[in-house]
């Protein structure tokens, strides 16, 4: 396959996995790169949902917003839970296949539950980002960790997954074909017990797995109101309002601008 492959994944829902998503397709595309957006969550389907916003946005407006191309993964109606399964993840299989030698990258959010769909697409993954909520609930997630020292035991459900499916076996081994980022979002500005002990925790995961871990967003309102418009806040400068930008708009694409600094093409 010659696309880069941008997973993003976590199977716990409310970690910011589909602004993460959008903000990297849109990115992307702006930076003139040929992007395939590719939602393997058709139940919520959130992700194909913002684009059909923007495409109805676009068309309405009459506005030039670089979109990337976009499939939603069509759902088997076998009644059989086995063979809908088999049948929904080799239609997964079949389309990144096709689409893989068109593109340069393809970025893909999974389902926010473990299941055949969300591994295979793990597999695939040259860069895999998981966004998680700055709180031991999400850390764990991830990884067990020892109350007593904030030192890791083992792999949670999901760490567990991401070895077996990267091909990893104990610690993770990072090569050029596979990256890593764990996004920390929602941090707190109050610097707290609690918040030194995450940090100290996440580090250590870190150290453990082999991942990396990045700055993740804030909690803004201007992400969620910018959703059903089926715009990114990397949009707000293309759009030439009167006003101008407002420091929380700034501050927004300053951290979404950083995330980008970290994935390597």
């Amino acid at each position: 396959m010659s696309a880069h492959i941008i997973v993003v994944g976590n199977e716990k829902g409310g970690s910011g996995k589909t602004t993460t998503a959008i903000h990297v397709a849109v990115y992307f595309s702006m930076m003139g790169y040929r992007v395939h957006a590719l939602d393997l969550d058709h139940r919520q389907a959130s992700f194909g949902q913002f684009l059909i916003h923007r495409r109805r946005v676009i068309a309405q407006k009459a506005i030039d917003l670089p979109t990337p191309d976009f499939r939603q993964l069509r759902p088997s109606a076998d009644a059989d839970g086995y063979m809908r399964a088999f049948e929904e993840e080799e239609r997964a299989h079949e389309l990144m296949s096709r689409i893989s030698d068109a593109y340069d990258v393809i970025v893909i959010d999974t389902p926010g539950f473990d299941g055949g769909l969300s591994r295979l697409a793990h597999s695939y993954a040259n860069t895999l980002i998981t966004p998680l909520n700055d709180s031991f609930i999400d850390i764990g997630v991830l990884a067990r960790i020892r109350q007593e020292d904030m030192s890791v035991i083992g792999p949670s459900h999901y760490g567990a997954m991401v070895l077996k499916q990267t091909g990893a076996r104990g610690r993770l081994r990072l090569t050029e074909d596979f990256e890593w980022l764990v996004m920390r979002n929602r941090i707190s500005t109050l610097f707290t017990q609690n918040k030194r002990q995450v940090t100290t925790a996440l580090n250590a995961a870190a150290r453990h797995f082999g991942f990396k871990v990045v700055a993740g967003f804030s909690e803004r309102v201007i992400y969620r109101d910018l959703y059903m418009q089926g715009l990114s806040v990397m949009d707000l400068p293309l759009l030439n309002t009167p006003r101008g930008l407002s420091p929380s708009e700034r501050n927004a694409i300053d951290e979404v601008t950083r995330l980008f600094t970290e994935i390597s093409l």
